[in-house]
């Protein structure tokens, strides 16, 4: 993650893309997606690990109701299950092993070696396991993860998205997304550690300010250390103190000045559409000096150290106007629904999010062009046929009511419309 430049200045290494959390970043981290055993359990029958017959595998993160999973499945399903052996790192005195979910739809109960160790309620909010017990008794180097996912699709009153609740997606409505649909990944952190960094840029004064949260048993007269860099160019190398701990936990609020208010951006840290720059940091956290230097810091004992990013920018509606750096911007908005047609709600891939970017900020360079691999466009997109469509299902007529009852996007001809999300290339009709 990080190393130093031949005369000794610390360099901080480009953001990977491929990290699940870019913006608080460490070394000891395993991507835990790809094939695991699993277990449909339509109406909830199973309640125990022990009852579940794995007979089955999927590729996680998909869902099972997408062909990306490779279950495919197109029923009603309240629960399912999840199981993966995965071999844990040794851990060093005082070093916890977190098991992070991106999301869950919707309720997720986790067991590592038999143990519940998560329970988590929310569809699109993450969530981390601690699996630190398993790991130190494991035996042979591995840990059984088992997860249970429930998500009744018919019942209306939790959040649900645009998730249908019908047999067959219809109108505005896309099929159902139930389990592990975002990422997974496992985390090697110390004891005492950093969980939280907000960052606040400000393009008037140029400074960047930053909230840092330290949990475990963080000590007043500990010292963060905040690194900020644009390539190889250092910006400020800032020392602050923590002052005050409550219930093992810390906050450090910090400001800095990294340009010269009033005059031209001569080195364009400002972030813009045209040059969107992002302001490489390091934090690293530190105990107080014990006899290490006049400084106060033990400069040979780091505790945690992570890398993030932030930009200088500002938004805001001055007089019914958005302005971008306190300038008038006029907006071109994009509404992106986020459904693949192999996928459900999870990217297939880097590239296909990459492209969404890339539509958006230029839609007339990209009119009229065929959506690659991957690609998609709405559900309910007219058809100019009665004919099957890529999706695989023939057209639709509305019901009730005839197409004049429908939004004018939705009409077509003698009222038939595409009831699912449907690759433009695949098929020509569709539009």
């Amino acid at each position: 993650m990080a190393h130093e430049r031949i005369d000794g200045t610390p360099v901080i290494e480009p953001r990977d893309p491929a990290h699940p959390r870019p913006w608080l970043r460490r070394d000891g981290w395993t991507c835990l997606e790809g094939t695991w055993d699993f277990a449909l359990d339509a109406d909830a029958a199973l309640t125990s690990p022990a009852e579940v017959d794995f007979g089955s595998r999927i590729v996680v993160p998909f869902a099972p109701e997408t062909p990306a999973s490779g279950v495919g499945f197109d029923g009603f399903l309240r629960r399912c299950w999840y199981r993966k052996r995965v071999a844990v790192p040794d851990l060093a005195d005082g070093e916890r092993l977190l098991v992070h979910f991106g999301a869950v739809d919707r309720i997720a109960t986790v067991w590592a070696d038999g143990s519940q160790v998560a329970h988590h309620v929310g569809g699109h909010t993450g969530f981390s396991a601690d699996i630190t017990d398993a790991a130190t008794i494991a035996s042979e180097g591995y840990v059984e993860l088992i997860v249970r996912a429930d998500d009744d699709p018919r019942r209306m009153d939790v959040p649900r998205g645009k998730q249908d609740w019908a047999a067959e997606p219809h109108m505005i409505w896309y099929p159902r997304t139930t389990g592990i649909w975002q990422t997974v990944w496992m985390e090697v952190v110390p004891a005492t550690l950093i969980t939280d960094l907000r960052w606040t840029g400000d393009p008037t004064d140029m400074t960047v300010s930053v909230e840092v949260t330290v949990e475990g048993d963080p000590v007043a007269g500990d010292h963060l250390t905040i690194l900020l860099a644009v390539h190889d160019r250092r910006l400020v190398e800032d020392c602050v103190t923590i002052t005050e701990v409550t219930d093992g936990r810390a906050q450090v609020v910090r400001s800095m000045r990294v340009g010269t208010p009033g005059v031209d951006d001569p080195f364009a840290l400002i972030w813009r559409p045209g040059t969107p720059t992002l302001i490489d940091a390091r934090i690293t956290y530190r105990p107080a000096g014990r006899g290490h230097g006049t400084s106060g810091i033990d400069t040979d004992h780091t505790v945690d150290t992570v890398d993030s990013y932030t930009a200088i920018r500002s938004v805001e509606v001055t007089d019914g106007r958005v302005c971008l750096n306190g300038r008038p911007t006029r907006l071109m908005l994009a509404l992106d629904q986020g459904y693949w047609p192999d996928s459900g709600m999870t990217a297939p891939s880097l590239d296909a999010l990459q492209h969404d970017v890339d539509m958006i900020r230029s839609p007339r360079a990209q009119r009229g062009a065929q959506a690659p691999e991957g690609g998609r466009i709405r559900a309910g997109s007219r058809c100019a046929t009665k004919q099957a469509c890529s999706c695989g299902r023939r057209c639709r007529a509305p019901s009730p009511g005839p197409a004049t009852s429908l939004p004018p996007s939705l009409r077509s001809g003698p009222g038939w419309f595409c009831v699912t999300a449907t690759t433009r290339a695949s098929w020509p009709g569709c539009r």
